[in-house]
């Protein structure tokens, strides 16, 4: 439930410059997953991660990257049944959550955790399918 130095004061620079362009085989991949678990009767999560508010500040300051990315995920899951939550647009992290662009302080998955658990109901019998 977290990627990063046990050593929570450590940091790193952003690391991760800008994003590429969504790549269509890894869509028509995800849409594939989706469509044959969800024809299983099983149920797939998706989940953009938050982003270190500094990254978006330099690398998508009008969010148009991400807005770009999730319409495309949203695209490849529509009718399959999964849960996707955009985590990244709606929770908000704090800066200081952050190692580095896009990994989050083991204090900070704990936080993490318990917003996905409420957000996509993990670990709770499926509910239907929800895109927020």
């Amino acid at each position: 439930y977290g990627d990063a130095p046990l050593d929570t004061e450590a940091s790193r620079d952003l690391t991760y410059g800008a994003l590429p362009p969504p790549d269509p085989v890894c869509l028509e991949a995800l849409q594939k997953l989706a469509t044959d678990l969800g024809a299983e009767g099983r149920r797939l999560i998706v989940v953009t991660m938050p982003l270190d508010p500094a990254w978006k500040k330099q690398y998508d300051p009008d969010g148009a990257v991400m807005r770009n990315m999730t319409r495309h995920i949203r695209q490849a899951l529509a009718g399959s049944g999964a849960v996707f939550w955009d985590a990244n647009h709606n929770f908000a992290m704090d800066p200081d959550a952050f190692i580095d662009a896009i990994h989050i302080r083991w204090s900070a998955a704990k936080i993490f955790s318990r917003a996905l658990i409420v957000a996509t109901g993990l670990g709770v019998a499926s509910q239907g399918s929800s895109t927020e």
